[in-house]
């Protein structure tokens, strides 16, 4: 079979009535979509078809496996066009027939579920993560088992002030080791009353007065571990700052966020996991309004950030209130898909003019997904959300213009 034809392959047969040329261009747009997004829109603009037909000939793409993986792959490689892709096709067949095509048996929703699972066969752990925030947890733990030979995985990389990864795991597992002993402690004495907010509030405090004051060394220097304010989400998400001496001599400082008693880590909302990998996506697709996600370990539930001095990134002055103006405030997280539920000033900072004067959303756990090409299916499932605050009312799959 050629592969730049369309075959038909529903039970009913769909007829395009446009001339075999049209059709052989089309074809010829689909196979370029792979190197370039925009040719296929561009081609399809210049067919003389009317939009029923067009989305008969969208219908046999997805419909073929041969030429639906690089479509999909093409409409999914670059989260910033999802917008642009969706409004131009909505141009080209009409609203009605784009809801038809996406939502029909072999239509894109059906092809794409099938272009995922064969996705999630053969992609890395940061694959995963860069192409969407929202499989299940124990799909990376799987690629990682089946690419590295364990179930840990880390994403990013440790900074040199704290030393090697396997010094860094060290300094985690010394935490691990002394909230868990603590924890031991309190529930063995019958102190441990989650219900009871004065006997959950002094429980926390113990864990992080008992890390602080845990003499800690990398390199043979000591790291300063100082305990921060920070929502607790299950009772287990700790908050530090560390200060570590790097190698031109200057003290750096770091913000790791920690979850040492966290069972289910991807089933909650504003955990540890949550905010890394939509951090990590958000990051590695180009958003400069996503907190730099240094280093996460899987092993021990802990992410590293930088630390903004207050002194220099001034928190914004108001919430916005609606989708508008979420997207002005921070324009590349919504680009890319990701709607903060709480972008409140205690979670959003703007850097210094020396480093653009841009918004910097530090805490997305509260955070939720939308990319009408990767729409979710067995293998993904929602970001948890604890927020009532729903920006996602106004951006509904086939009706946002946002």
């Amino acid at each position: 079979m050629n592969p730049l034809s369309f075959p038909i392959v529903s039970s009913k047969p769909i007829r395009v009535a446009f001339c075999a040329e049209a059709k052989e261009k089309l074809s010829q747009q689909v196979v370029q979509l792979c190197n370039t997004p925009s040719t296929l829109l561009e081609g399809l603009k210049t067919l003389k078809v009317t939009p029923t037909e067009m989305t008969q000939a969208l219908t046999e793409i997805t419909a073929a496996p041969e030429l639906a993986k690089p479509f999909i792959k093409a409409m999914t490689a670059n989260p910033n066009q999802s917008q642009i892709l969706k409004t131009v096709l909505m141009q080209l067949v009409g609203r009605q027939n784009f809801k038809t095509w996406y939502t029909a048996p072999h239509g894109y929703k059906e092809a794409y579920a099938k272009y995922a699972k064969e996705f999630l066969q053969s992609a890395t752990v940061e694959d995963l993560i860069r192409h969407a925030p929202t499989w299940w947890f124990f799909h990376y733990s799987n690629r990682a088992l089946a690419t590295t030979g364990s179930r840990d995985f880390a994403l990013g990389s440790v900074p040199q002030g704290l030393g090697s990864p396997h010094e860094f795991q060290e300094v985690l597992a010394k935490i691990h080791e002394t909230v868990r002993k603590h924890f031991t402690e309190w529930k063995e004495a019958g102190k441990l009353n989650p219900t009871d907010h004065q006997d959950y509030k002094l429980m926390v405090d113990t864990f992080k007065a008992a890390i602080q004051f845990t003499p800690m060394t990398i390199n043979g220097q000591p790291i300063q571990i100082e305990s921060m304010p920070g929502t607790l989400s299950r009772m287990t998400k700790f908050v530090f700052k560390l200060t570590a001496a790097e190698a031109d001599g200057k003290n750096r400082q770091y913000i790791l966020k920690i979850d040492p008693l966290e069972n289910y880590p991807f089933l909650d909302a504003d955990t540890v996991s949550i905010n890394a990998v939509v951090e990590y996506y958000a990051q590695e697709n180009g958003s400069k309004n996503s907190n730099k996600l240094l280093y996460y370990n899987s092993k021990y539930n802990a992410a590293l950030y930088p630390y903004y001095d207050p002194q220099r990134y001034k928190p914004i002055l108001e919430t916005p209130k609606t989708l508008k103006e979420y997207r002005q405030l921070l324009p590349t997280l919504a680009n890319v898909g990701i709607i903060c539920h709480n972008p409140e000033p205690k979670n959003v900072v703007v850097s210094p003019p020396e480093e653009g004067s841009h918004a910097i959303c530090y805490d997305m756990g509260n955070a939720a997904f939308f990319d009408i090409w990767k729409p979710l299916q067995k293998e993904s499932r929602e970001l948890p959300n604890n927020c009532a605050n729903n920006y996602l009312t106004d951006a509904l799959a086939l009706k946002s213009k946002c």
